[in-house]
């Protein structure tokens, strides 16, 4: 601006800096009815109340947000154990003698969602009636994604959020029997075991329960028993940088989680389900996370081979690859080779160094899988230029994939689907980059 040019600023007054703080703060959800009922039948029920109230936070939706500072090694939340829905409260309930005589056993996962579904169905008359209330309509997991949205998604990922949803359609028809038995068992229940009603079930318990190893028991399948769903406490929200301790406590019979991160007055408060990659925490939770450091995308055995075959000119050759593949798989060198956003991992440029190797150089093999320095340029060049063609592959597949539409991008599954898009074009790029530059 000139010396010349005079403009005169409106200074900003005392009110509008107050409602610009205030569209930054999480919108509290504490006086609103439904969370009002839940705490008074929480408080009746032996809950001891918690520094925590909650709220509706701007970038990850409903929360709980610290209503005074807690201190590293402090108490977020203290669950009592009458309040946590397991296997045991299942067992306990009108469906009980129905799950001890079924065949074949229920695995504990279908069992905890047939309570919840009939649960659900009982309203006011169901105990669990004021928490149940409160769990979302429908969820972000793969099953919820039309087989437009999946389509959207990388061709890896679209397998594997099939796969899930396969897993549950087979796991929700295997009931069948059961269904019928339980109509009959209870006249009210008609009806209401559909698929819709099962995934959602399924959905709540698997995105919003913690793990809490239970006793082995006869009248379930061998499937690990850990869910348990805690009122309240599933309102926190996951953070890979956060550390916690979560525990049951067998001296007060609760379930505790104590923060090893300090918390502000107003902070929303995090749990971490342990650090996960984006495509894990989306298949199992129905979220993602903006600049996830654990994502990663695997390379499978097939890609690799699909890049070093041409590389054979006659019988010899293949014959050599062959036996350069057994000697990986042998040394089980064969699984968990990716790449991330810091470059290609260590272990598949050492698979690919080893697949670059000629008959000359046969005994390298052992040196390079112990991690020694390679002594051939040759190979360290040959092992660059296939990681390169492996990514570059990866790159063309990407860029096949259809346009995200406008309508898809406004709702939260499009926004899901963009962020796993964006995911993997990003460390593609910056490991060829990487690749290139070394």
């Amino acid at each position: 601006m000139s010396s010349s040019t005079k403009v005169r600023l409106r200074k900003r007054g005392r009110t509008h800096r107050v409602r610009r703080r205030k569209q930054n703060y999480p919108r509290s959800l504490h006086g609103c009815p439904d969370f009002v009922n839940l705490m008074k039948w929480m408080n009746s029920n032996g809950f001891k109340g918690a520094n925590l109230k909650p709220a509706d936070f701007t970038e990850t939706g409903r929360g709980l947000m610290a209503s005074t500072s807690i201190k590293v090694h402090g108490q977020v939340i203290s669950i009592p154990e009458n309040l946590l829905i397991t296997t045991k409260t299942v067992l306990n309930s009108y469906l009980g003698s129905l799950i001890k005589k079924t065949k074949p056993r229920l695995s504990p996962l279908q069992a905890m969602c047939i309570f919840l579904i009939s649960e659900r169905q009982r309203k006011e008359d169901s105990f669990w009636y004021y928490y149940i209330k409160l769990l979302p309509k429908e969820y972000t997991t793969p099953i919820y994604f039309s087989n437009e949205e999946l389509n959207l998604l990388p061709e890896k990922i679209r397998t594997k959020a099939i796969d899930k949803k396969q897993k549950i359609l087979t796991e929700y028809e295997l009931l069948d029997d059961f269904f019928k038995a339980a109509e009959c068992m209870c006249p009210d229940f008609k009806g209401i075991f559909t698929f819709e009603s099962f995934r959602w079930a399924w959905s709540a318990i698997n995105t919003r329960s913690v793990y809490l190893l239970q006793d082995k028991n006869f009248n379930f399948s061998a499937d690990v028993d850990h869910y348990a769903l805690p009122p309240m406490l599933d309102l926190l929200n996951h953070c890979n940088t956060v550390e916690v301790n979560a525990a049951f406590n067998p001296t007060n019979r609760c379930f505790e989680i104590h923060t090893l991160t300090p918390w502000k007055k107003f902070d929303q408060v995090f749990i971490n389900y342990n650090p996960q990659d984006n495509i894990k925490l989306f298949l199992e939770y129905g979220f993602v996370q903006s600049h996830n450091e654990e994502n990663a995308i695997e390379i499978s055995w097939d890609e690799i081979i699909d890049v070093v075959l041409p590389m054979c000119r006659s019988d010899t050759d293949v014959s050599f690859l062959k036996w350069k593949l057994s000697v990986l798989k042998e040394q089980n060198s064969a699984s968990n080779l990716s790449c991330s956003i810091d470059g290609v991992s260590w272990k598949l440029m050492m698979v690919l160094s080893v697949l670059s190797l000629t008959p000359p150089e046969r005994q390298l093999w052992k040196s390079i899988l112990l991690g020694q320095p390679v002594r051939s340029d040759r190979c360290i060049q040959m092992a660059n230029n296939l990681a390169e063609t492996i990514l570059q592959n990866q790159l063309e597949q990407f860029k096949k994939l259809p346009k995200i539409p406008d309508i898809t991008l406004e709702t939260y599954r499009g926004q899901i689907i963009q962020q796993l898009r964006t995911d993997q074009k990003d460390i593609l790029e910056r490991s060829l980059e990487l690749l290139k530059s070394s």
